[in-house]
């Protein structure tokens, strides 16, 4: 067990958001039916500057999850290591939905006069048994926060 995952990053008209984690098992999940609930997202956010960021007032209450929180999965699927639908894949492709309100999924963030990049770390866990044509996948730690944001990639 590998414990691989690549981020898919997705241009919106409110700023550019992590739209999938593509994990890859490192063998066939053909026949895996897997379900959003099978899975755990956390996410942490740091900035590349070391400080804080100033929340903007036009922005209302700053959320408590803007740094640091968690991510709903909303949909998984068998997947080549592109994120691509793929019976016989290796991976399984997480999506997870992008809001501008929910800037916990954005790789930049507001520094009080520019937007920057921050560095974002996922931990994504399998909490229940997957069952494939080859045996089941047991629950385990898939990603860990040693994973940084030069395994991006961006999608236009």
């Amino acid at each position: 067990m590998n414990g691989t995952y690549y981020t898919i990053t997705e241009v919106f008209d409110f700023g550019p958001h992590i739209s999938k984690v593509i994990l890859d098992y490192g063998k066939s999940m053909k026949g895996a039916v897997p379900s959003p609930e099978q899975f755990t997202v956390h996410v942490t956010r740091t900035s590349t500057e070391g400080e804080d960021f100033v929340w903007p007032n036009f922005m209302g209450d700053k959320p408590d999850d803007s740094m640091d929180g968690t991510r709903r999965v909303s949909n998984v699927y068998v997947s080549d290591k592109t994120g691509a639908p793929c019976e016989d894949g290796t991976c399984l492709t997480l999506e997870l939905p992008c809001f501008i309100m929910e800037g916990i999924g954005s790789i930049i963030k507001f520094n009080g006069n520019f937007n920057v990049f921050v560095k974002v770390a996922y931990d994504v866990t399998q909490v229940s048994e997957i069952a494939t044509d080859d045996g089941a996948i047991s629950p385990q730690m898939r990603a860990d926060r040693n994973r940084r944001l030069q395994q991006s990639e961006i999608k236009l």
